[in-house]
This record gives C-alpha cells, structure tokens and sequence, in this order.
C-alpha cells in the first residue's frame, strides 16, 4: 500500500541565479520552495501564496516546467509523491531587489544560488538537479517535462526516466 503525497513547487529564477531554500542551517543542501497540495486550490495559486506566506513575496506562476513523480519508502512506507513544479516570476516591484529584500527579512532559509554551484547531491530531490541546470541553461524554454524517480525496483511498475509532455 502507497502513501501519496502530492506538492507544488517554485522555481524562481533572478540574474541567473535560483531562489532555493535551504534544508538545515549553513548546509548546501537546496530545495525549491513551496508546499503541500491544498484542496480546493490551483497549483498556481498555491504556490503564490507559499511564496508570500514563507518569503513575502508577490510572484505569478507562468509556466508548468516539470511533474516530478517518485516512488521511494519513508519511515517503512512505500511512497509515492508528485510534485509540480512552476516557473514563477517576481512581482515588477520586487525584481530589482530581491537580495535587499531577503536580507532584510532576515530569511536565512531562503538563497539566490549559481546553478554551476549546485553540487552532486546538494538539491532535493536529486532526480531533479541535472534536468534543472540544463533547463536554467536554456531559460526554461524546453517543457514541460515528467521525470519519473522509482527507488522501489520491481515493487512498482514505473521506469526511471525524463520524458518530455
């Protein structure tokens, strides 16, 4: 039996670097940001509103890049998690001075990070970093993709793999 978690994600990308969050204090370890599926609420809006609840800040979804699907067991449970991940713009106002704007909110947890310097393993999930650093290399213009990460073998039927929609 499968456990299904289902969630919606950022990518943010500003003067050729990511927005990322980071996963414990002073580490290198990155995600993109966002949240748990709401019911009752768009994917876009939800991740609108995780941006403006964690960062205080105003962006719009604009384009679908990826639908991550993993199979993997947490804590003794199979899981299988899809996350959608949106490129977001800034809000006009806030372009400019993003770097002022998270010093100045004191958000620690939040880092704009050079895609080169996103090392082997330093971004959750990792299924998602080589496809992410060749998509910021194009400025996003291939998508959307499905990257599909089964850690359970022949316990599930779902080949490993990028596809493009």
């Amino acid at each position: 039996m499968f456990t299904l978690d289902v969630d919606v994600r950022a990518v943010v990308a500003w003067d050729g670097r990511l927005l990322l969050a980071r996963l414990g204090p002073n580490k290198p370890l990155y995600e993109c940001i966002g949240g748990n599926f709401i019911l009752g609420k768009t994917l876009p809006g939800m991740i609108e509103q995780a941006l403006e609840t964690k960062l205080s800040l105003a962006v719009s979804a604009t384009k679908l890049l990826y639908i991550i699907e993993r199979f993997y067991t947490r804590e003794g449970t199979d899981v299988h998690q899809i996350t959608h991940y949106y490129l977001c713009e800034l809000a006009e106002a806030e372009q400019e001075s993003l770097p002022d704007l998270l010093a100045a909110a004191h958000k620690a947890e939040a880092a704009l990070v050079k895609p080169e310097d996103i090392s082997d393993g330093a971004l959750a999930p990792e299924c998602l970093r080589e496809v992410l650093l060749a998509d910021a290399a194009e400025k996003f213009n291939v998508s959307p993709k499905l990257i599909v990460d089964n850690q359970l073998g022949e316990k599930c039927n779902a080949a490993s793999g990028v596809f493009r929609a």
